[in-house]
């Protein structure tokens, strides 16, 4: 067992050594994309393992199924971002982003993100 580690890395020795700058370019390459593949591949099955998307998914139509954010809200609130937005002075641009900001908040905290 000891002498098979040893050998593996003689030769692992006598490859950097002695390779062709090019050939070890080419190996390095290859080990990165296996390397990518494998790890790209642990990332999906956790997201899969963990439900991640699913999860999400699920709150985000149980706030679009439910009355959780009143429209009637949401439409006034839109309504004068929109109104502040034309009449196109500088200050009422800063307000309208402010409550913009600010709806778009309400609206993350209400679909619990």
């Amino acid at each position: 067992m000891f002498e098979t580690v040893l050998k593996l890395l003689d030769l692992l020795r006598n490859f950097i050594y002695y390779a062709d700058e090019r050939q070890f370019i080419f190996y390095l390459k290859w080990l990165g994309a296996v390397l990518s593949l494998i790890f790209g591949a642990f990332v999906v099955l956790l997201i899969v393992k963990l439900q991640i998307i699913d999860k999400w998914f699920k709150t985000a139509g149980n706030f679009l199924l439910t009355q959780a954010f009143p429209k009637r809200h949401l439409n006034k609130s839109w309504q004068k971002i929109l109104l502040r937005l034309n009449k196109n002075d500088e200050a009422n641009l800063r307000l309208a982003l402010i409550e913009a900001d600010n709806l778009f908040d309400d609206l993350l905290k209400q679909m619990r993100l």
